[in-house]
């Protein structure tokens, strides 16, 4: 896939559809928010640590600083998501 396309479908996926539920489906493999065990769990911590991004960073800065916080695991996975819902531009007319 290429890059350009991968950082599209990012910035979309983080504008429209990025939120607790999300974060969890992506890092954990399910949305476990409703859980106890959901505040021991990836999910959990990343969200706490995008939502720190928002405070500092804004809201337009809190996607590309999380991006860049990312291991290359966990990048992978919020990508592979990213392109699974809107693959850039290609279903666009």
């Amino acid at each position: 896939m290429a890059h350009t396309n991968e950082a599209l479908s990012y910035a979309i996926y983080m504008a429209n559809r990025w939120n607790e539920s999300e974060c969890s489906y992506v890092f954990n493999g399910y949305s476990n928010i409703e859980r106890d065990d959901y505040e021991y769990s990836l999910g959990y911590h990343i969200w706490n640590k995008y939502r720190e991004y928002c405070e500092d960073h804004g809201m337009y800065g809190a996607p590309m600083r999380l991006l860049y916080e990312l291991d290359s695991t966990n990048l992978k996975l919020i990508l592979d998501r990213a392109c699974e819902l809107y693959d850039g531009r290609k279903n666009r007319k």
